[in-house]
């Protein structure tokens, strides 16, 4: 007799599931970071069929670890037919730092008009930059800056004081 076919026998584990674990790793991973992350995970090969896990997803960090930019989460079944995967993920720290609110001349004394406080990806910022708009006031911009460019310590100096009578 033929043995009836069980559509469990080819059950594939849903990408939305894999992704949802991959999120849940990151937001882990990331909650003792200063700044607020921000995830997207991203989309599995539409064509990819993993076999339905029978026990609870597994997730872990790739070799490079995690911080704040582009990067991998490894997501594992090790139910009785086992698979791992790598999924996309990017991570944006958000955090609230000091931009300009117009643009600025180069030698320019900065005065708290100036400045703004935004809410954006540090992890593209390669500088350190300014928390607190009074940490800025008084100092002078080296170059001119647009309106909205990040504040960070390569772009301002202090103010040259000038004696009296040179």
């Amino acid at each position: 007799a033929a043995r009836p076919i069980h559509a469990a026998d080819d059950a594939t584990q849903p990408h939305d599931t894999i992704r949802a674990a991959a999120e849940e790793h990151v937001l882990a991973a990331t909650a003792s970071f200063p700044a607020r992350p921000e995830v997207t995970v991203g989309s599995l090969d539409s064509r990819l069929r993993l076999a339905a896990c029978d026990r609870p997803l597994e997730t872990y960090d790739s070799p490079n670890g995690l911080s704040g930019g582009r990067g991998v989460v490894g997501v594992r079944c090790n139910g009785g037919k086992p698979w791992k995967i790598y999924v996309p993920v990017h991570v944006a720290l958000m955090d609230t730092v000091v931009i300009s609110r117009r643009p600025l001349v180069r030698g320019q004394t900065l005065v708290a008009d100036d400045l703004m406080l935004s809410e954006v990806d540090t992890s593209t910022l390669h500088k350190a930059y300014f928390t607190r708009i009074e940490d800025l006031v008084g100092l002078r911009s080296k170059r001119a800056l647009g309106s909205g460019d990040t504040l960070h310590a390569g772009i301002v100096e202090r103010a040259k004081l000038v004696k009296r009578g040179s």
